[in-house]
């Protein structure tokens, strides 16, 4: 699990910002399905964020998190249909001293939410990190995170041997 979380550090640092985004929203859905399988994906998702990630300080709950998630992930879009934020904006983190993390502005019936990117991934891949280090022992996890992506420096035998895939 660690390479993901490094490759959502390693995307920002890049300034690779979409896909530090992409995956930082995903990542709940992969730490959920490997804890908790036979929940629906948004009540695992929900839980998972809410238990790891969540914080009272943030203006968005969990449930708005997965809004967001189901809007990038299968419209490619930044607004939140079951969300009280009609959109949501991310600041670039060469921006965030002006804009700031976590604001909220109102302009008629519109509430639109402003996010420093590079803090809301980094909240994400943390949460993952914690909750990595304790479902280590768990037998549905073990059992479960053969199946999870790796990447496979001297091949996935018998298919590619020599070579380093991902899979």
């Amino acid at each position: 699990m660690e390479f993901i979380f490094s490759e959502i550090e390693n995307c920002l640092k890049a300034k690779l910002y979409y896909s530090a985004f992409v995956c930082a929203l995903i990542l709940p859905d992969t730490c959920a399905s490997l804890s908790a399988p036979n929940e629906k994906t948004n009540v695992r998702y929900i839980e998972w964020y809410k238990k790891y990630v969540h914080s009272e300080k943030n203006f968005y709950t969990s449930e708005d998190c997965y809004a967001l998630r189901c809007s990038m992930v299968h419209e490619g879009a930044t607004f939140a249909h079951k969300s009280k934020f009609s959109r949501v904006l991310f600041i670039l983190p060469e921006y965030s001293n002006i804009f700031g993390h976590n604001n909220m502005i109102q302009i008629g019936d519109e509430m639109v939410l402003m996010i420093d990117i590079n803090i809301f991934c980094r909240e994400i891949v943390n949460g993952a990190r914690k909750w990595f280090s304790e479902i280590q022992q768990n037998e549905h996890f073990k059992k479960n995170y053969q199946k999870i992506i790796k990447i496979h420096p001297e091949g996935y035998p018998p298919y590619i041997v020599g070579i380093p895939v991902m899979g």
